[in-house]
C-alpha cells in the first residue's frame, strides 16, 4: 500500500513538472500548443460520476453529471440484503480473506476460494452473499440508467463499516455485473471505501473543487483544512458512529479505525421520546465513539446521514451527548441524509476519472512533446 502512494505521488510530481517545463518553454507558450495538452482537448465525451451508498439497511445512487450537478436518483433493498447486514455485523461471521497476513491463512482458504472460482466460471454469483450483493447494485444502477438514458459502466460503491463484509465480495459483485471501479488500482483495501468517506465528500468536504484541473486540484487538495469528524447513521434497522481526523475524504484511514455499529438501535425499535433505555442507549454508543480517540479533543463536525436522521428527538440526544463531553458545540449537518453519502460517492468518483483521464492524457502527450524537443 505504501508503495503504491508513493508510485502514485511520484506520477502526480512528475506530471505537474513536466507542465512546468512546458510553459517554461519558447515552443509551448502559443495558446495552440498550451490547449493542445488541456484535459478537456482529450476527453472524448463529458465525465460523469455514478455513486452507490451500499447501507446498513437499503441502497441509494446518485449522480453528479457534466456540469458537476448533483441528482439523487433513487432508494433500494431486499429483504435478503438487510438481513446480510445484519449477519454480517456479527464477529461470528468472520472468515479467513484475502489480503492474507501470512501463507498459512492462504493455504487454509484455498478451498473456500475453489468453491469461488469454481462458482464464477460457471457464470454464477462467486457466493450467496456476493449474489445478494449483486442484485442490489443492479437494481440501484438499472434505475440509475433509465434515469440518464445511457448504460453505465464504471461506478464507486460504498460500504458500511461491517465486520465480515470483505473486499473480495464487493469486487466479485461488481466483476459479475461486468461494472468498472475507478479504485481497482488501488491496493485492495480501498476499493471498499466507507460510507463516511462519501458522507463527507458530500458535504463538500475533503475534495477539491477544481476537479478538471490536476495542477489546481492538488494543490487545493494540500490545503484542506483538517476536522475531527463524528458521522452518525441512523436508519430504520441500525445506528451507527465513526470519528476520525482527517483533511481528505478519499485515501486515508481515518475513518478506518473509530467505528461502532448497533443493529439493536434503529428508528424502528424506537418507543418514542420517553424511551430512556433507548435514547440511553444512542448516547452511550456517541460517548463511547468519542472516547476513543485517545486524544479526546473537540469534534468540530458531526454529520448525520441515513433515512431517521432527520428525527428531532435523536438530534437532541446528539447535541446533549457531545455537550456533555466536550466546551464546544459543534457544527451538526443534516443535509439530504438518505441520499448524502452516494452523492459524495459520485463526487468522489468524478474526481478518480478526471485524475486517471489526465495522467493518461499527459502520458500520451510525453511521446510527442519529447520527439518535437520541447522537453
Amino acid at each position: 500500500m505504501v508503495s503504491y502512494f508513493l508510485t502514485r505521488t511520484a506520477l502526480t510530481v512528475f506530471v505537474l513538472s513536466t507542465f512546468s517545463l512546458v510553459l517554461s518553454n519558447p515552443l509551448a507558450q502559443s495558446v495552440e500548443a498550451v490547449e493542445k495538452y488541456t484535459l478537456r482537448d482529450n476527453a472524448a465525451e463529458c465525465l460523469i460520476g455514478v455513486g452507490l451508498d451500499l447501507s446498513t439497511d437499503y441502497g441509494t445512487v446518485a449522480v453528479v453529471d457534466c456540469d458537476g450537478k448533483e441528482h439523487a436518483v433513487a432508494q433500494a433493498t431486499t429483504a435478503d440484503y438487510q438481513a446480510m447486514t445484519r449477519r454480517l455485523s456479527l464477529t461470528e461471521s468472520e472468515h479467513l480473506h484475502p489480503p492474507y497476513s501470512s501463507f498459512s491463512e492462504e493455504v487454509q482458504d484455498m478451498p473456500r476460494q475453489w468453491k469461488r472460482q469454481v462458482r464464477k466460471r460457471m457464470g454464477q454469483p462467486a457466493s450467496t452473499d456476493v449474489g445478494i450483493l449483486a442484485e442490489l447494485i443492479q437494481s440501484l444502477c438499472g434505475k440509475a440508467e433509465s434515469y440518464l438514458g445511457q448504460t453505465i459502466t464504471e461506478v464507486l460503491p460504498i460500504t458500511p463499516h461491517l465486520t465480515a463484509l470483505y473486499d473480495e465480495d464487493l469486487t466479485d459483485a461488481l466483476e459479475y455485473l461486468e461494472l468498472k471501479s475507478p479504485l481497482k488500482s488501488y491496493p485492495v483495501k480501498y476499493l471498499q471505501t466507507q460510507e463516511s468517506c462519501g458522507a463527507f465528500a458530500g458535504h463538500g468536504l475533503g475534495i477539491c473543487k477544481s476537479y478538471s484541473n490536476l495542477t489546481a486540484c492538488e494543490e487545493e487538495k494540500s490545503n484542506l483544512p483538517t476536522y475531527r469528524v463524528m458521522i452518525l447513521s441512523y436508519t430504520k434497522e441500525a445506528f451507527t458512529a465513526s470519528l476520525a481526523v482527517t483533511d481528505q475524504a478519499l485515501g486515508t484511514h481515518g475513518f478506518d479505525y473509530m467505528n461502532i455499529e448497533a443493529f439493536d438501535l434503529g428508528s424502528s425499535y424506537n418507543d418514542g421520546p420517553f424511551d430512556g433505555d433507548y435514547w440511553d442507549g444512542i448516547g452511550y454508543y456517541i460517548q463511547y465513539i468519542w472516547q476513543s480517540d485517545h486524544a479526546r479533543e473537540d469534534v468540530q463536525k458531526v454529520i448525520l446521514i441515513g433515512e431517521s436522521a432527520t428525527d428531532e428527538h435523536f438530534h437532541f440526544v446528539v447535541k446533549e451527548t457531545i455537550e456533555s463531553l466536550q466546551e464546544e458545540t459543534p457544527e451538526i449537518l443534516v443535509e439530504d441524509p438518505t441520499f448524502v453519502a452516494s452523492r459524495g460517492a459520485a463526487q468522489l468518483h468524478l474526481r478518480l476519472k478526471y485524475e486517471e483521464l489526465s495522467e493518461n492524457c499527459w502520458l500520451e502527450a510525453m511521446p510527442g512533446l519529447v520527439n518535437q524537443g520541447d522537453l
